[in-house]
């Protein structure tokens, strides 16, 4: 605020500063004279250009998307360079966007056109949130192709010791209606955390494997994992109603 007051301009990186902590402390006053100063709000003229910075776009990405601003977070998405594209944290920044909103639809058609047009490798957080798209409306064709692209882009031990990502498959195959393949990657796991137990858990319960279900919920503290309540619950209501 002092070097608005003195009429003084940021530097791009102390622009990305602010713009996060904005999203951070949901200060909107603030993140609206960021915008006017910048001149995307409030008439930037000629100069408008000069302060397209990706980096400042790809946080106002995530910005507005937290604040549920999905028309304004795809604007900025739209300022960024085709240069600024070639790396992929704008892409990821959107896709998540997408789905954390729930427009699994829209990140998935967002994740196309990066692997379409912007010669770019997804990462594992854009395999994350890609992954909670296809499970979210069951599209196991885009979830398998991911898995197999881990597989041909030499992916694979990261997916055996990435627990966010693994349990992601996990989840996905799981509400396509692919235990099986659900349980190939747990069982590839390295580590497994209670988070990845669960989702093990929900998905051998919500496939009708109750009684499978809750034999791994026991046997969670012999790899030293504490289970939670909630799983225990919908996995005894499952075996209850199927008869065990």
């Amino acid at each position: 605020m002092r070097m608005i007051k003195e009429n003084l301009r940021p530097h791009d990186d102390t622009m990305v500063s602010v713009l996060s902590a904005c999203s951070s402390l949901e200060v909107i006053e603030v993140e609206r004279w960021v915008e006017v100063f910048l001149g995307f709000g409030g008439g930037g003229g000629d100069d408008i250009m000069d302060f397209c910075r990706d980096s400042i776009n790809t946080v106002l990405v995530y910005l507005y998307g937290k604040w549920g601003k999905i028309e304004t977070s795809s604007e900025a998405f739209g300022r960024i360079s085709d240069c600024g594209r070639r790396i992929v944290a704008p892409w990821n920044s959107m896709i998540s966007v997408y789905v954390q909103n729930g427009f699994p639809l829209d990140a998935l058609r967002v994740f196309q056109l990066m692997m379409a047009g912007s010669n770019q490798r997804p990462n594992h957080v854009t395999m994350v949130s890609v992954l909670s798209a296809c499970a979210q409306v069951g599209d196991l064709d885009v979830g398998s192709r991911i898995h197999e692209y881990t597989k041909t882009k030499g992916c694979k031990s990261i997916l055996e010791s990435n627990t966010f990502l693994a349990t992601a498959f996990i989840d996905m195959y799981s509400k396509c209606g692919s235990l099986d393949r659900a349980k190939e990657v747990f069982n590839l796991m390295v580590g497994r955390d209670v988070v990845s137990f669960n989702a093990m858990i929900m998905g051998l319960a919500i496939n009708g494997e109750g009684k499978e279900a809750l034999r791994l919920f026991s046997q969670m503290e012999k790899f030293g994992v504490h289970p939670m309540a909630g799983p225990y619950f919908v996995c005894c209501l499952h075996a209850i109603t199927q008869g065990w």
